[in-house]
């Protein structure tokens, strides 16, 4: 009888440790809480950790792991459509996007390399407190490497 107690509660506590293994995490889809969300090459981006900066300009820098993206827009940022990689002739503010891969290697976008459409913003005073918008952009590091950014979403 003390046996197969002793069989009971092994296999019990084997099945309590196999449950217990971490689950592998998964993709956050733009829907739930990735504030920066878009598809570089075949690769899903979930950009969660933010940094922000509003001193001459708005930038939201979202970042996975080793990889992060960057948007610039003016400050205060407006509801449009703005070319990345393009001074804004009324501003004089700097539209762009920048990707840094998981070596390090930061992508930044030419003149005229992609598009950010800004959808809403909320601001208290002189602070951004929401913004969301979509783009897609084309960026080179410095030895001329490509890379697309695509399908991105916003959700600050």
């Amino acid at each position: 009888m003390k046996t197969s107690h002793l069989l009971l509660l092994s296999v019990f506590f084997f099945y309590v440790l196999i449950g217990c293994k971490k689950k592998k995490k998964e993709a956050v889809s733009p829907e739930s809480n990735a504030i920066i969300f878009a598809t570089i090459g075949s690769k899903s981006f979930n950009g969660i950790e933010i940094e922000k900066t509003q001193d001459l300009g708005f930038t939201l820098k979202a970042s996975e792991e080793k990889i992060s993206i960057t948007i610039g827009t003016a400050m205060p940022p407006f509801v449009g459509t703005y070319t990345l990689g393009k001074r804004d002739p009324f501003s004089g503010q700097f539209f762009f996007a920048t990707y840094i891969d998981e070596n390090g290697i930061e992508y930044r976008t030419v003149e005229n390399a992609g598009a950010l459409k800004i959808t809403s913003v909320e601001t208290s005073g002189d602070t951004v407190s929401a913004l969301k918008g979509s783009f897609s952009f084309k960026a080179m590091s410095p030895n001329g490497k490509e890379v697309n950014v695509q399908n991105g979403e916003i959700n600050y």
